[in-house]
Formats: C-alpha cells, structure tokens, sequence
C-alpha cells in the first residue's frame, strides 16, 4: 500500500472492517477430511441421556459431552446447533474438530453459568446492594442487556457507589449495586467467573480445530492452551467480553486467546474479537520453551483492554526460549484501549501489537505485514527485546489521532503521531510502503 493512494482514508478501513465482520459471522459449516470417525451433536432441543450419535439424538448440554468424554476419539468432530446456548467449559480432545451444524446464529457458549436476570435470584442487602449468593470463582465481569452495559469491578465493598459497580468477597459472594431489582431493567444479565470456557489440556493436545463457534462471557480466558499444543487451528469464531476476574491479589486478567510456554503449527484466522479486559491473541511464557510456525492473520480484534495481539518469551534473559516462523498478517485492529478493560485498567498500556517490555523476545523470521492498526488510548506498536531481534514491518496502515502516540520500535521510543511520523515508520522502522492516516 502507498500512502499516496487516495483510496485508502479511514472511510475505506470502516468498510473493510465490516466486510471482514460479516465474512466471520456468516461463515459456513464445512466438515474437514480430518473427520474420518463419529460425528457427536448437541442441541438445545437434546437430552442428555441420549446417544449423542445423531442430530435425532443429540445430547443437551456442555456437561454431557464431559461425561461421554472417553467415547469421543481422535477423528471424531464434536458439532453445536447453531442458535442455542451452551454453558459452562470445554475440554477439547486431541485430533477432534469442535464445530457448528444447523442455521442461524453460531452456536454460543457461554461461561456464565445461567442469565441472572431473574428477580427472585436478587436479594436486597442493604440499600442499593443486591447480591445473588455466592459464585464458583471470583467475578471478572458482569453485562447487562445485550451487551449494552459492562459493570465496574471494586477492591472493595464500600466502593459501590453507583448502578453496574461490582464486588466479590473471598468466600465469592457477590454484591452489585444498583437503585433496584438489576432484573427489572435488563432481560439479560451474564456473570462472568474465573474458568477458562475452553481449555487445551487433555494429552496430546494437538490436531485440534475450533471453528464457528460464539465464545463469551467469563472472568479468565475464552480458549486457553497450558504448553505443548501442535496444530491447532481457531478460526471463524465470534469471541467476546472476556477477563477482568483476579489472577493474583489485585491483579487482573483474561484474554480471548492465549497460547501459554510452547507451541507449535498454530493458525488462528478469520476471527472476531471484542472487548476484552486484557489481550486478542497471545502466545507468551515465562520458562523456557519454543514457539514455532504460529500466523494470526484476517482476525478483526476491537477494544481490547491490553494488546490486540500480545507477545512475549521471558523475563528472565537467561532462558533459552526461542519464537520462529511467526507471521502477524491482514488483521484489522481497532481502538485498543477504547473499551470496559481499558477503562478498568490501573496501568494503561494498550497497543496493537504488545511485545510486554523489553524481555527476552527472541525471534527468528518474525513477520507483521498488511495490518490495519486503527487508534489506540495509547500506543500503536509497543515492540521491544533485549536479545535485539525485531520483526520486519511491511504493508501495514497506521491510523491514529494527531499528537497521541505512534509507540515504540527497538530503539525508537515514544513516537509521537504528526508530521514526522512517515519519515519515521519508513526509515527508522523500515515499512517502506506504509500508510498514514490522522484519525
């Protein structure tokens, strides 16, 4: 892209974004050649006690796909109705495909353990504080409606001072404030709790794809992998309002999707992700470990709290990690920091692409090419290491409001975004085809 290309201005990236939006959503179901065995399905119009072997005989719930867990084997696909509602956790099995079948909507699951907005499950403790009992783990994030309004997570319970404030004591009671019954202004209410929705721990964790599927509502993360994981593949999914709960003492987390310590032949594509407390995509660690062949590229990531794509290897230097073959491309990234976990956040630091400071980061053959990076509360690009090894820029459009940050890039710090910011994407920062745009 040339920046002396009148046809790219921030209406052109508007529409590009909605067409990326809608290609997601309306994505269609296509079983892969990998599925060579059962076929298991699960609908809401299911029981649980069926076989789960066909559409007629569908199970009900998440939880009955975790009681027939041994029945499913590598080259099965596991397949949700589209437009139900499916929730609680997923403990995705290795050389299975995790899909959708039906019309309609994708299918949603959702962390939050039921819609709370119900009056008889709200009791008035004191003046303007309701509680709904006691939670399986600390709260992230409560939303109300659809969508319309996220709550405000306190420290403490004499906090609550206004309708959405929030609070969740160590036995994981929970208080919310507001001037009456929460159930009588909103017909749904989504409580979010520490759990990883889906999680990639059963051994082997490899040959699994996740496609098609509505992901949201809990305080952790939304699809998590603990290290070792191999051809993993995440693609088509809607995935939103994720994190916020405590990871330790006061400090918060929740990404929609994390890579932890190694992983390897990762694709994550054609993905919509949306506020979010802390990171879009993330491979990171803090042991050593090997990342290799991972591409994120054609995600519409928006209003992340932190980074819309995160990385980092080691604190310590001393490790000897290593990320190889790493491509971030064609994704459109919008507003990091203009969203619930930017507003909640104590430290303000999101960017599009997040390296965490200047750690040990030390990459080979590590691409960022024919990105849309649009606006961020702080920085564009925060891009350090300390083993001085940098991706190469290529292609990628820089839209961000006159005076506000541009970021860093290895030794360039603290760029501003005016007049001088060409000059110094191209030279200093070597994207020679850049684009320009003063939101």
């Amino acid at each position: 892209m040339d920046n002396s290309d009148n046809k790219i201005n921030k209406s052109f990236v508007d529409v590009r974004a909605n067409e990326l939006k809608n290609q997601i959503i309306t994505a269609k179901d296509i079983l892969p050649k990998t599925v060579t065995r059962n076929v298991w399905f699960v609908s809401n119009c299911g029981n649980d006690d069926n076989s789960g072997e066909s559409k007629e005989c569908a199970w009900a719930t998440l939880e009955a796909l975790e009681k027939n867990a041994s029945k499913i084997k590598s080259g099965d696909a596991v397949l949700f109705e589209r437009g139900g509602i499916y929730r609680g956790k997923i403990r995705p099995k290795g050389g299975v495909y995790y899909g959708a079948y039906g019309e309609g909507e994708k299918p949603k699951i959702y962390g939050s353990l039921r819609n709370y907005a119900e009056t008889g499950l709200w009791c008035e403790t004191e003046k303007n504080i309701w509680t709904c009992g006691s939670m399986p783990q600390d709260v992230g994030l409560i939303v109300f409606g659809d969508d319309e309004f996220v709550g405000y997570k306190k420290v403490d319970k004499c906090d609550l001072k206004q309708n959405g404030d929030f609070w969740c004591g160590n036995d994981n009671k929970f208080y919310l404030y507001w001037d009456k019954n929460p159930a009588e202004d909103y017909k749904s209410i989504e409580i979010g709790c520490r759990v990883n929705i889906i999680g990639l721990y059963n051994a082997p964790i490899e040959d699994i794809t996740i496609e098609n599927l509505c992901i949201k509502y809990t305080g952790a993360h939304a699809i998590h992998s603990a290290g070792g994981v191999k051809n993993i593949t995440i693609r088509s999914c809607e995935i939103g309002f994720i994190g916020g709960s405590y990871l330790k003492n006061t400090v918060r987390y929740g990404n929609a999707i994390e890579f932890w310590q190694g992983c390897e032949n990762i694709l994550v594509e054609y993905n919509w992700i949306y506020d979010i407390y802390d990171s879009g995509i993330t491979h990171q660690g803090n042991e050593a470990y090997v990342a290799k062949n991972i591409r994120f590229s054609n995600n519409l990531i928006e209003r992340c709290g932190m980074g819309s794509i995160e990385y980092w290897l080691a604190y310590n230097c001393n490790y000897k990690n290593y990320a190889e073959n790493v491509t971030y491309s064609d994704n459109i990234m919008r507003d990091a920091g203009y969203c619930w976990g930017g507003i909640q956040r104590p430290n303000k630091v999101s960017s599009h692409i997040l390296s965490n400071g200047r750690n040990h980061n030390h990459f080979i053959n590590y691409q960022i090419r024919g990105n849309i990076f649009d606006r961020s509360s702080c920085f564009l690009l925060e891009i350090e290491s300390c083993d001085e090894t940098y991706p190469t820029l290529s292609d990628n459009i820089y839209i961000q409001d006159e005076g506000k940050l541009l970021g860093t890039f290895a030794n360039s710090h603290d760029v501003i975004f005016n007049s001088e910011v060409q000059k110094v994407i191209t030279e200093e920062w070597g994207d020679r085809k850049a684009t320009i745009i003063f939101a």
